[in-house]
């Protein structure tokens, strides 16, 4: 009887380098197809506490391999800060709305509170007046 000698399970890379090489995958085809991009970058955000874990946190990849020319380090921190600039407006946009919600809820709950406070007393008084 021959026995079979089981293959060793196959090894996937980490989630994250798996996810870097895809987008340098997809990277190199969008630098070879056009030939005016000089380097791409891209930020990975994490769900969870990812985003504090020693994971890749991001790919930058040029036309030549890694980003170490002059020009091209510029050019991405140019971009990349043109992309802060919309987070950032993004973000304070959303402070703004959140600002605006919560001075809302919180007159709200201040009337709330006084309706209740105002129930309360009505109720202590109607329990007085049976009472006595």
């Amino acid at each position: 009887m021959e026995t079979e000698n089981p293959q060793p399970p196959e090894r996937r890379p980490p989630f994250d380098k798996a996810i870097a090489e895809h987008v340098k995958e997809t990277f190199k085809e969008i630098l070879t197809k056009f030939p005016e991009v000089r380097s791409l970058a891209a930020s990975v955000d994490y769900y969870g506490t990812l985003n504090d874990a020693q994971v890749n946190s991001g790919v930058w990849i040029g036309d030549e391999g890694n980003v170490t020319r002059a020009d091209a380090l510029f050019g991405s921190l140019m971009q990349a800060l043109k992309l802060v600039e919309l987070m950032f407006s993004r973000s304070m946009n959303l402070a703004a709305q959140l600002r605006d919600r919560v001075t809302v809820l919180a007159s709200e709950i201040k009337n709330k509170n006084e309706e209740l406070k105002r129930l309360n007393d009505e109720i202590a008084a109607k329990k007085a007046s049976q009472a006595g």
